[in-house]
């Protein structure tokens, strides 16, 4: 990249957003860095913020980028709240917009759900760790089945727009300071229900997917790339880690508490959708060989590391809350207490 260029990020606000605008600001070429979101994002203030719906056609859109990061995807949802349509709509959008000004690179964050899980019946050839040549498969639950309708229509755009580099990024789960996986903030409830046949999950830590996206946007690189950190965590290890109660109950009995309380929205009881227990109770990972041969990256977290720095951070947080509680709470005893003796 050897002129000044200007970049898109879909979804600045949240979690990722916010870190990936932070990484490409500091990257040599890049002049501007514009986040396209619904609301600012917070402590960025090297990113001009761009409100905009993405489902929405652009009526007055914000200075043309030659490189495009998407990353805008709803997670927090619940039984027909429409947000599938809007996810959709919002990726549809974008790729229409640039087929009529098309960039030079489109970097299109997707996940490694697309795979589905284990037990999704695509054969013995496709296990887990699965590699970029397996079928997309991810039917099972609403996040993982738009994501694949959206890669479909990605390499539909690709086909008709071959101007355009485009690379997909297909991340396990990610965690970070901020992170609003609907999962891991289960796995930090007081009490947390887990199948007894659950599996160990791999992670990806926010500061490497980064760093990776920095290599792509500065070296310009296309494909398809897995994202995971190396080796898994046991989530049952992951909830004692972040200081909570684990009781464990036969994967049936999981399941069927999570289908009653999903379909009668009791979101404070089980916010996972029940499709997205299979990313639990069978073995799920890729094999991230590739991205990281092709960007010459080696991770800096492991997928332990990232379950360990997550719940050090997490429990640094409570912490903190609490002394503040208890701070509050001794300055409206001491006010009362003056109150009482002043009269």
């Amino acid at each position: 990249m050897t002129t000044v260029e200007t970049v898109w990020v879909t979804g600045s606000s949240g979690f990722l957003g916010r870190e990936i605008c932070r990484g490409l600001a500091k990257l040599p070429g890049i002049g501007r860095v514009v986040g396209i979101d619904l609301k600012p994002p917070r402590d960025i203030d090297e990113t001009e913020f761009f409100r905009h719906d993405l489902a929405s056609p652009f009526e007055n859109p914000p200075p043309e980028a030659k490189i495009i990061v998407h990353l805008a995807f709803r997670l927090d949802r619940s039984p027909g709240d429409g947000m599938a349509g809007a996810n959709l709509q919002a990726g549809r959008q974008l790729l229409q917009w640039c087929a009529r000004r098309p960039p030079r690179h489109l970097v299109w964050m997707s996940s490694a759900t697309v795979y589905g899980s284990g037990d999704d019946g695509s054969g013995d050839d496709c296990r887990p760790p699965f590699s970029e040549d397996c079928p997309l498969c991810g039917e099972q639950f609403s996040y993982a089945k738009e994501k694949v309708q959206l890669e479909r229509e990605l390499a539909s755009f690709q086909t008709a727009h071959p101007e355009v580099s485009v690379t997909v990024l297909r991340p396990s789960s990610i965690l970070g300071t901020g992170t609003s996986n609907p999962l891991f903030l289960h796995l930090g409830r007081p009490l947390v229900l887990l199948p007894a046949d659950a599996c160990e999950l791999q992670l990806t830590h926010v500061s490497d997917l980064v760093e990776i996206v920095r290599r792509i946007v500065h070296r310009r690189i296309v494909g398809i790339f897995n994202v995971g950190a190396e080796g898994t965590f046991p989530p049952a290890v992951l909830t004692r880690l972040l200081g909570q109660r684990c009781l464990t109950v036969p994967g049936w009995v999981f399941r069927l508490g999570n289908d009653l309380a999903w379909h009668l929205r009791l979101n404070f009881l089980q916010p996972v959708e029940t499709g997205a227990l299979n990313l639990l109770r069978h073995p799920w990972s890729v094999d991230s060989s590739r991205v990281q041969r092709v960007t010459k990256f080696t991770f800096g977290f492991t997928s332990r590391q990232c379950a360990i720095a997550f719940a050090k951070h997490k429990r640094t947080v409570t912490r903190k809350r609490n002394q503040a509680g208890g701070r509050i709470s001794r300055w409206l005893r001491a006010g009362k207490k003056q109150r009482g003796e002043s009269r």
